[in-house]
């Protein structure tokens, strides 16, 4: 059987649905091992929701993605199945790096994982382009000539301009073509990335009015490093309402964890 025939059967079960009422925003994440003695995920939910209550313009939907740890791994073990011998993981920037520690298949972990660093460059809140390279220990696995393909897992698909430039980046290093697949956590509209041999996503969301609502982590709200400060310094102008009562609440839910 060919890589072809492999690649047309059906992949996973269908993505969950979320339906996003019209101005409303969504941060997901899980800080649930960096809170400190006595504070709870209810703290936390509560907390997001006074932000956007007292300091944003918009509704707030926070999704815990420990929601997602099963339906990823199941996800990935059946994409996995599908793609050839010699397949790696890889997983660009810090938001992948979250779906990565939520996995605990044996199926998943038993195969070689290159995080990679990359970074979206934000002009007025939109990306305008993604600043990515591969690790030496993935241009050396690549360089080989061993692997055959490569599965590329990210958080949140918006634009899709993360998943194309990792890539164009892996191809380019390969001396042999390579069949790619990518997962995400969140995708908007349909499944299909553009130059993927086979894509899926857990969540796929629908906006009633139909533009796409901004996706924020919220641990990289809570890191304090300059990837996060370029990330919120848009978005406060955007949808602050409040932007001196919108840091202080960040910094209080910030207090609650060990970020």
């Amino acid at each position: 059987m060919n890589n072809n025939e492999r690649l047309s059967k059906p992949v996973i079960e269908q993505p969950f649905v979320i339906d996003v009422p019209e101005d409303t925003n969504i941060i997901f994440g899980d800080v649930s091992r960096f809170l400190r003695p006595g504070v709870t995920d209810d703290d936390i939910a509560l907390s997001v929701q006074i932000l956007a209550g007292t300091a944003m313009r918009r509704d707030v939907l926070y999704f815990d993605t420990r929601l997602l740890r099963e339906p990823t791994d199941r996800m990935l073990e059946r994409m996995l199945s599908l793609m050839p011998r010699n397949t790696v993981l890889v997983y660009p920037g810090n938001g992948a790096q979250a779906v990565k520690e939520e996995a605990r298949s044996s199926a998943v972990l038993g195969y070689p994982a290159y995080p990679i660093p990359a970074r979206r460059i934000m002009n007025n809140g939109s990306v305008v382009r993604v600043e990515s390279s591969l690790t030496p220990s993935l241009e050396q696995a690549l360089q080989s000539g061993q692997i055959n393909g490569a599965v590329i897992v990210d958080d949140v698909s918006v634009t899709g301009t993360t998943l194309a430039t990792v890539r164009k980046q892996i191809a380019a290093a390969s001396p042999q073509p390579l069949t790619f697949a990518g997962l995400v956590w969140f995708s908007y509209g349909s499944n299909a990335l553009p130059g993927y041999d086979l894509s899926a996503s857990v969540c796929r969301y629908t906006c009633q009015n139909g533009k796409k609502p901004p996706f924020n982590s919220l641990s990289t709200w809570l890191r304090g490093d300059e990837q996060s400060t370029l990330v919120l310094g848009p978005y406060i102008a955007k949808y602050g309402s409040y932007p001196y009562g919108f840091t202080k609440q960040l910094e209080q839910i910030r207090r609650l964890t060990t970020l």
